[in-house]
C-alpha cells in the first residue's frame, strides 16, 4: 500500500489531479489518507474480567493464572486453566485465557501428534462404565543416577476415573512385587467398596512382560477372582490410559529430578501421586481430579452415555456434555 501511495504522490507532483491518480491506482481516498494507530483491527481485547460482583484487571487475572501453575507437578494448558478460573468464580472463556497466557509466555510447548495414532487409542483402549471394571498395570524404569542402576515404578490405574489405586518403587522387579500390589488393591479398595471379583467382574490388563506371565502371578489373580487380560505384543496404545500416565510421569518427574536412591524416588512420588490423584484436573473427566470425579460419581452427580464405543460423561441436571 505504501508503494502505491508513493506512486500517487509522484503523479500528483507532476501535475496530475489527485482524484485521477487515485482512480488509476484503484485506491479510495480514505485508504490513501489512512494512518495506522498501532492498535489491532476489529474489537479491542477486554482489559478487565468479571469476578463475582467485581471487575478485576487482566494483570490480576494473570497473577491468578501464575498461582494456579505454581505448584509442582501442575502443567495445565489454557483449557484446564480456564476450567479452574471458572470454578473460582471468574467469568472468562478459554480464548481470553489463551491470549493472556500467550502474552505472558505461560503456554506449554506445542507437541504434535499424528491423528492416526489417536484413532487407534480411541477404538482399542477400554471404555468401562463403572469403577474397578478395567484396571491397567505396568512397570516403568527409573534411573537412579547416584547408584547408576535402575529402579522400578509399578502402578495400578483405574481406567474409569484415571486414579492410581496402588503404586510403589522397588529395587528389583520380581513377580511377587506385582502380586503384593494386587493384594494391596484388594485390601484397600475392592473390599472397602464391597467389590467381590468373583461376583462382579474386575479385569486387569497388562502387556506380555515375564512378570505378568509368571505362574504365581496368574495363580494369585485366579485365587482372588480377577480376570487377566493381555494386550497384543507391540501395541502399548491398547493400554493407553497407563501409557498416558507414564508419559506424564516422564514429563513432570523423571525429566525434572535426579534420583539419589530408591527411597529418594519414593519420597518424590509420594508428593506426585497426591497431586495427580487429588489435585491435578483432567479434561477427560469433566475438569476434575480423579478423586473429585469419583466422589461426584458416587454421589450421583455424574452420568454417562455411550457414543460409538466412547464414554461421554456429563453433570446431571446440566445441558452441556463434556468429553
Amino acid at each position: 500500500m505504501e508503494e502505491k501511495r508513493e506512486v500517487i504522490r509522484d503523479y500528483v507532483s507532476q501535475g496530475l489531479r489527485l482524484d485521477k491518480a487515485l482512480s488509476l491506482a484503484k485506491i479510495s481516498r480514505s485508504s490513501y489518507y489512512y494512518k495506522p494507530n498501532g492498535k489491532r483491527k476489529g474489537h479491542q481485547p477486554s482489559t478487565h474480567t468479571r469476578y463475582g460482583q467485581a471487575r478485576v484487571s487482566n494483570d490480576q487475572v494473570v497473577k491468578q493464572i501464575e498461582q494456579i501453575l505454581e505448584p509442582e507437578f501442575i502443567d495445565y494448558g489454557y483449557t484446564r486453566v480456564a476450567m479452574v478460573l471458572k470454578d473460582m468464580g471468574y467469568e472468562i472463556n478459554k480464548k481470553k485465557v489463551y491470549r493472556l497466557m500467550k502474552e505472558h509466555q505461560l503456554l506449554n510447548p506445542v507437541i504434535r501428534s499424528e491423528s492416526a495414532s489417536k484413532a487407534i487409542i480411541v477404538f482399542k483402549t477400554p471404555q468401562p462404565d463403572r469403577p474397578f471394571h478395567t484396571l491397567e498395570i505396568d512397570i516403568k524404569y527409573l534411573y537412579i543416577h547416584h547408584q547408576k542402576r535402575n529402579a522400578y515404578l509399578i502402578a495400578i490405574l483405574d481406567t474409569f476415573n484415571r486414579q492410581v489405586l496402588e503404586w510403589d518403587v522397588f529395587d528389583n522387579m520380581k513377580s511377587q512385587r506385582n502380586i503384593d500390589l494386587v493384594l494391596r488393591l484388594t485390601d484397600n479398595h475392592l473390599i472397602v467398596h464391597n467389590v467381590d471379583p468373583k461376583q462382579i467382574e474386575v479385569i486387569i490388563r497388562t502387556d506380555n512382560g515375564s512378570q505378568f506371565l509368571a505362574k504365581i502371578y496368574k495363580a494369585a489373580l485366579k485365587d482372588i477372582g480377577i480376570t487377566r487380560n493381555y494386550i497384543p505384543k507391540a501395541t502399548p496404545q491398547m493400554n493407553g490410559h497407563i501409557e498416558s500416565f507414564y508419559s506424564t510421569v516422564q514429563k513432570l518427574v523423571c525429566n525434572k529430578w535426579i534420583f539419589e536412591s530408591t527411597e529418594h524416588a519414593r519420597e518424590i512420588f509420594i508428593r506426585f501421586m497426591d497431586t495427580y490423584n487429588n489435585h491435578r484436573i483432567m479434561e477427560s473427566i469433566l475438569g476434575k481430579s480423579p478423586t473429585q470425579f469419583i466422589e461426584l460419581w458416587h454421589n450421583g452427580k455424574i452420568g454417562i452415555t455411550k457414543q460409538k464405543g466412547k464414554n461421554q460423561f456429563y453433570f446431571k441436571g446440566k445441558d452441556s456434555t463434556t468429553n
